[in-house]
């Protein structure tokens, strides 16, 4: 017999797919400048986001300690606001085995879709360092990664993002040496993604200081009248980067099917041109 999923317990499935979904899937974001947040915006209007870009000037010997201030520039993000919907069956409402496969699904293909307009900044002609090329992941040894840290080795703190067949490359070959995480080769972040669609041609890495990109977030808000045809909605919130989706699951009339959606509003710009370093096949 199948697992009876009451109404209750479908918005708790869909926060903990969510998390466990998109708290993998969106990691590499957080080695950028990011401004997340749970409130409700127009999904048009764009957010002007601060990037702190230096400090000030060490004084020596002061007699007034109130002298120069930090750099803080702001950037204006553009969001675009992507939604995720999917049918929902009373077969899959009756199971969770098969309302948490349909959840994760739909997440992972969101999480794509969030990383590929993250990443449509990066460019050779946003970003002023040499860009370095691997042709295979194999090309990407010790060496390239050397000439990778030392192309942002001004910044105060050294992220690098790869490709998976990349990625793998310095997974050890043994159990003894098993080692992959940050702080290794000098990073402070060494982090994966596949999803590199929204970049330019060829782009499988990257190494970058958080200022390098400013990234912006919020949830789409919502008319009074759609909100109370809802029969479930809600904002879940992912721990550690603090992105937040909306989770909406509504009674079609027209179809007489129930239908939900993951919806976030998102968006990127350039900041500091001269802290990134892309990596490319060609």
């Amino acid at each position: 017999m199948s697992n009876t999923l009451s109404a209750a317990l479908v918005p708790d499935t869909a926060a903990d797919m969510a998390i466990t979904v998109l708290q993998s899937k969106l990691a590499s974001l957080s080695v950028f400048s990011t401004d997340f947040s749970a409130d409700l915006v127009d999904p048009t209007r764009p957010m002007a986001i601060p990037v702190v870009t230096s400090g000030s000037t060490t004084l020596t010997s002061p007699t007034n300690f109130e002298q120069g201030d930090s750099t803080i520039i702001s950037e204006l993000v553009s969001p675009v606001h992507l939604s995720q919907p999917f049918h929902v069956t009373q077969a899959e409402l009756n199971s969770g085995h098969k309302l948490e496969r349909l959840f994760k699904v739909n997440l992972r293909k969101l999480a794509d879709s969030i990383n590929g307009v993250v990443y449509a900044p990066l460019t050779a002609a946003n970003y002023t360092n040499t860009v370095v090329v691997a042709a295979t992941p194999a090309d990407l040894d010790t060496d390239a990664l050397k000439t990778v840290w030392s192309s942002i080795s001004d910044a105060d703190e050294k992220n690098i993002v790869l490709q998976g067949d990349y990625y793998a490359n310095y997974i050890p070959a043994t159990r003894d040496n098993w080692e992959l995480s940050d702080g290794i080769h000098g990073f402070d972040k060494f982090r994966m993604s596949n999803s590199f669609t929204g970049a330019e041609a060829n782009v499988v890495g990257f190494a970058a200081d958080p200022q390098a990109m400013a990234i912006a977030s919020r949830v789409p808000a919502m008319s009074d009248a759609a909100r109370e045809a809802m029969i479930e909605q809600q904002v879940i919130e992912i721990p550690d980067l603090g992105i937040a989706v909306q989770f909406c699951m509504w009674f079609s009339l027209s179809s007489r099917t129930t239908w939900a959606s993951f919806d976030i509003c998102v968006g990127s710009a350039k900041a500091d041109v001269s802290a990134l370093t892309l990596i490319k096949s060609a």
